[in-house]
């Protein structure tokens, strides 16, 4: 978020615009759909492994999936507008995830990611 603000701040061809500025989505805006009527099939046939550890932590895979979102909010235009490049996105979270890391979301404890 700093950083789009930063950008934002530098860029002297905006004068007003709404722009997405959050993690970048594991997934085109086409897969979405599918992402949403079977999430655990869907991210896992994309991030290997991730069912099971989901099952390790004795997570609810319909629960994280509402709570990771079933709202494409596309960063695209932050990206080509402001040069917004996320530094917190979907494999950077799941690397975090399988190692149990929790440091790497900002708000203890909570199994999702985001900016």
């Amino acid at each position: 978020m700093q950083q789009a603000f930063l950008l934002g701040l530098d860029n002297t061809t905006i004068t007003f615009d709404a722009l997405n500025v959050m993690g970048e989505g594991p997934f085109s805006t086409e897969a979405f759909a599918r992402c949403k009527r079977e999430p655990e099939t869907f991210l896992e046939e994309s991030h290997p492994g991730i069912a099971k550890l989901v099952n390790i932590l004795s997570a609810n895979f319909r629960e994280l999936g509402s709570m990771w979102g079933f709202t494409y909010w596309s960063i695209e235009k932050a990206k080509r507008v402001l040069g917004y490049r996320p530094r917190n996105n979907f494999p950077e979270f799941f690397e975090a995830f399988k190692s149990d890391d929790r440091s790497h979301y900002p708000y203890a404890n909570l199994l999702w990611w985001g900016v």
